[in-house]
């Protein structure tokens, strides 16, 4: 299965994604190694991870704004479903999770998952269709799963556009000036690009605002506006 939709050298993203190029390269040094002087000493980097200090591993901050405020609220409005946190450690997001169906039988599940980022309060919106299988190559030893089936990166009518909405509308009426990633721009991979909190020397655009509770793989199908909101970032 394919990594990304589109791999970008630096130079290609500052030409035909400037606005994002210039966001990015604002908390991130582009095209430097993370372990190195310059990466650490970056007043982005240094930025981001005070960020995370005080957001998160700030306990009384990180209830206040995120798990007793836009979390609880979520809650409130989903008292049918199971609404979970997903902040995953020292990263630059605070992140949930609505668990939406889940099948013992074929191991699949689908999950409204979302993210708001320390960075400007970009975000996203995601319905997943995982499968959950995990399938082993005896031969080779090689271990594949899970898999995402269908990724819904829009409000679409038949896929819980109303929950979809009523997150998107939450987010914004808690983080102001926010601004929605659309998966166009999140998906892309970027050539030697490296994000602190994750390994990996040519990471997604997605990844340098939020780590999400699936992997950054091609879904076997996309459904809706890739370009969803897009206006706001460009």
């Amino acid at each position: 299965m394919k990594k990304s939709l589109q791999i970008f050298s630096l130079e290609e993203l500052k030409f035909y994604q400037p606005t994002i190029y210039n966001i990015v390269s604002k908390y991130y040094p582009l095209g430097i190694k993370k372990n190195s002087k310059a990466y650490q000493n970056h007043i982005g980097i240094i930025f981001l991870k005070n960020e995370i200090i005080n957001k998160i591993e700030n306990k009384d901050n990180f209830n206040e704004n995120w798990e007793e405020s836009v979390l609880l609220d979520i809650k409130n409005s989903f008292k049918n479903y199971t609404v979970t946190g997903a902040t995953y450690g020292f990263v630059p997001n605070y992140g949930g999770i609505i668990q939406l169906e889940q099948s013992n039988k074929t191991n699949l599940t689908v999950e409204l998952h979302f993210y708001v980022s320390f960075i400007e309060n970009i975000f996203t919106i995601q319905i997943v269709s995982l499968d959950n299988s995990i399938e082993i190559n005896y031969e080779t030893g090689s271990i594949q799963g899970p898999k995402i089936k269908e990724l819904i990166v829009s409000p679409v009518e038949g896929y819980y556009k109303d929950i979809f909405l009523t997150v998107e509308n939450t987010i914004r009426d808690r983080f102001k000036n926010s601004k929605f990633l659309p998966y166009s721009i999140e998906s892309i991979e970027l050539s030697n690009f490296e994000v602190f909190y994750t390994e990996g020397k040519n990471c997604h655009l997605g990844q340098a605002f939020f780590l999400k509770g699936f992997p950054y793989t091609v879904p076997e199908k996309i459904i809706g506006d890739i370009n969803y909101k897009i206006d706001e970032i460009n």
